[in-house]
């Protein structure tokens, strides 16, 4: 409807700014020319052309933006899970990570429960509780909305219930592009690797894949997990930092240890 309605107007402007030459009909009378003029047909094309590049990008930029805002969503509930958890479970979960046997990530925290259901963390990356969000365990949907894992890393600490106080501090420190240090004493940190995915780890029936991160940004290669089987920049799983297109969401100490008090686990 929004074509035919260019269309008209178009035509109607021309005839109004143009003569339009009349011919000599049959029965020898004079008569207006009917229908579209080439120069008509291709301004009209141009202009059309141009209206519907506009509201492709248009609709681009809205879909970008909806995406961006259901990501933050999401990454909301996952607050909201690790801190439910916390209130159940007295501590937060351990990461998940690729099985070495089966090569698979399954999405339940990998805890050692030999010896009880309060073990500690197993198979995460250099003993540092880092790998994948273990969403099966809080029960929420596994991957972001571009169809990638979320990276997640917890303080040592705040893993096994009962060994944390309220002198209990956070690891890990949160870094702008530029280097500077903005939030330190972060006990759990989640990230998502936006829309490019850079680094992001990708479900798949041939277990592990990994998105390729050659283009990658250096600060987005700091967050991105160095699992030994590729040349990632992140030396230093305790520094995160907000580069390229990465969203990452951490729950500060206080409200973690509030969370701990209101729930009986601290005195």
């Amino acid at each position: 409807m929004f074509f035919i309605f260019i269309v008209v107007t178009m035509r109607l402007f021309f005839r109004s700014r143009f003569r339009v030459p009349a011919v000599l009909s049959e029965k020898g009378g004079l008569r207006c020319r009917r229908g579209f003029t080439l120069i008509e047909m291709a301004l009209m094309l141009v202009v059309a052309g141009t209206l519907m590049l506009g509201a492709v990008a248009a609709i681009r930029s809205q879909s970008k933006k909806t995406l961006l805002e259901k990501n933050h969503q999401a990454m909301r509930e996952i607050e909201g899970a690790l801190l439910g958890f916390m209130a159940v479970e007295g501590h937060l979960p351990c990461p998940d990570w690729f099985d070495p046997v089966t090569n698979r990530a399954d999405g339940a925290e990998d805890r050692d429960l030999t010896v009880n259901d309060n073990g500690p963390c197993i198979n995460s990356l250099d003993g540092q509780q880092l790998g994948l969000l273990p969403w099966r365990t809080l029960g929420i949907s596994p991957m972001d909305k571009w169809g990638n894992f979320y990276t997640y890393r917890v303080s040592s600490a705040y893993t096994v219930a009962g060994n944390h106080t309220l002198s209990s501090n956070g690891d890990m420190t949160f870094y702008s592009e530029n280097g500077v240090a903005l939030v330190n004493g972060i006990p759990v940190m989640v990230v998502s690797h936006g829309p490019n995915g850079f680094g992001a780890y990708r479900m798949s029936l041939d277990a592990k894949v990994k998105v390729p991160f050659v283009n990658a940004t250096l600060r987005e290669k700091e967050n991105i997990i160095n699992d030994g089987g590729d040349n990632t920049d992140n030396a230093n799983p305790e520094r995160f930092y907000q580069g390229g297109d990465d969203v990452l969401m951490w729950i500060p100490l206080d409200v973690i240890k509030l969370q701990a008090v209101e729930s009986n686990w601290l005195p």
